[in-house]
């Protein structure tokens, strides 16, 4: 199976859990349950999630028809189900896609202990260039510039993609190897971005490098591929990613930050198929019309969190 058909069998897998991935603050409340929200809140981001669990479990019953702290409550028990689910499966192929999800949500909610902790695991257990580009990630969210390097070195000529070499770029332009950075840059004329991540990461690195226009064009392809449900939270990210600070306060970082999606999203899950979605068998169910209508709906690129 080729790395663009692994990518598109996650995609269902992901859509459930991450189409309603938002930054913490726009699912904050004024009611009852804004205290016990808050809480969950700040449990999450330390990495308890079953704190995080029971406070938004409380504000969603303090507050029946919020339903921000409804669907939060419901995605920190998803993910809780999915790390039992880990320690569960036996398929290799079903593990890495859960986790897969599980890594992202840690990746998106700033658990990079957590993430760092099963990128590790994964690589061990099937050692992929997958699993090689999810410790990469982990190691450099957490400063690990040398060691996410000497990993993504360690891939087979062969089975390096566009990812792995914008990443690996990420990796020396942050230890001052521009020169070096800039080369792994001109290979990718031939090998060019796939997805929204990358295209996130590359404006990362051509900001190292100092390219800002270049940047600043990847920023707006990201922006453009990625599902309209994760823009807010993409666009986020840009606004505090420290890579990206000598293009926060430019005209063409704020233009760009006004670009919109240009990907068409299901209806009934908003994500680009139904594939494994959680809401598939209760749209199925009780909205036949709505899962008929989005079933294979929006095929274009979906993102995962930089």
């Amino acid at each position: 199976m080729t790395t663009k058909e692994n990518k598109m069998k996650l995609k269902g897998v992901l859509v459930g859990l991450l189409c309603v991935i938002l930054p913490a603050a726009s699912w904050a409340g004024d009611g009852d349950g804004q205290a016990q929200f808050t809480q969950g809140t700040e449990l999450l981001s330390k990495g308890d999630l079953d704190g995080a669990a029971k406070a938004f479990e409380a504000a969603a019953k303090a507050e029946p028809d919020n339903q921000n702290y409804q669907v939060r409550a419901a995605i920190v028990q998803r993910v809780l189900a999915m790390r039992q689910t880990l320690d569960e499966q036996t398929d290799n192929e079903k593990w890495l896609n859960t986790a897969k999800a599980l890594h992202t949500f840690y990746d998106e909610n700033g658990i990079h202990d957590q993430a760092l902790a099963l990128a590790n695991r994964a690589h061990t257990k099937l050692n992929t260039t997958e699993t090689a580009v999810m410790l990469a990630r982990s190691r450099l969210a957490l400063g690990m510039n040398s060691e996410a390097a000497e990993g993504l070195r360690g891939i087979t000529q062969s089975k390096i993609d566009a990812q792995v070499r914008v990443l690996l770029g990420l990796a020396l332009a942050r230890q001052g190897q521009k020169d070096e950075a800039a080369k792994l840059l001109g290979t990718l004329k031939d090998d060019a971005p796939e997805s929204p991540q990358c295209e996130f990461d590359l404006a990362r690195l051509h900001t190292l490098l100092g390219q800002h226009k270049e940047a600043t064009a990847a920023l707006v392809r990201c922006f453009e591929t990625t599902p309209p449900s994760g823009l807010d939270a993409i666009k986020e990210q840009a606004r505090t990613c420290d890579d990206l600070k000598p293009l926060q306060s430019k005209p063409e970082f704020k233009k760009a930050l006004d670009t919109q999606s240009k990907v068409a999203e299901s209806k009934c899950s908003k994500g680009p198929d139904c594939g494994k979605c959680p809401l598939k068998k209760k749209c199925q169910g009780k909205d036949q019309k709505s899962h008929e209508d989005c079933k294979g709906h929006g095929k274009s690129n979906a993102p995962s969190k930089p």
